[in-house]
C-alpha cells in the first residue's frame, strides 16, 4: 500500500514538473519583469528609518486607493437584482395561480395536478 502510494506521489511529481517546464518560457519573463518594475518603483518610495515626512508618502496613497475604491463601488455596485414581468419584490411571479387546496401551481379552471382538486 504505501509502495502504491510513492508511486502516484512520484507520477504526480513528474507531471508538475513537465507542466512548469513546459510553462517556464512564459513564466520566467513575467517574473523578471515584475521584479524589474517593483525594483524601479522601490527606488523612489523611502525605506529605512521612517520619518513623518516619508510615512506621509505611504499615507496618501493608502487615501487614494481608499477614494477610488469608493468611487469604484459606488459606480459598479455589483449585480443586482433584477425583476421580470408579473414578478413582485419578492421575484416570485405573482402571475402564477396557485391551487386552493395544495398551494402549488396550477392552472385556473383545471385540475391541480398534484392533488387532484378542480380550482
Amino acid at each position: 500500500m504505501i509502495y502504491q502510494e510513492a508511486d502516484f506521489l512520484e507520477i504526480l511529481a513528474g507531471i508538475v514538473s513537465a507542466i512548469l517546464e513546459t510553462i517556464s518560457p512564459f513564466v520566467i519573463p513575467i517574473g523578471e519583469w515584475m521584479i524589474g518594475t517593483i525594483e524601479y518603483f522601490l527606488q523612489f518610495f523611502p525605506h529605512g528609518n521612517y520619518t513623518w515626512d516619508d510615512l506621509l508618502i505611504y499615507l496618501v496613497i493608502f487615501v487614494i486607493i481608499i477614494i477610488i475604491g469608493i468611487l469604484v463601488n459606488s459606480i459598479w455596485p455589483g449585480d443586482k437584482a433584477k425583476f421580470g414581468k408579473g414578478e413582485g419584490k419578492s421575484g416570485i411571479d405573482e402571475s402564477i395561480e396557485l391551487c386552493s387546496e395544495c398551494d402549488m401551481p396550477c392552472d385556473k379552471g383545471r385540475v391541480c395536478a398534484y392533488c387532484g382538486q378542480k380550482n
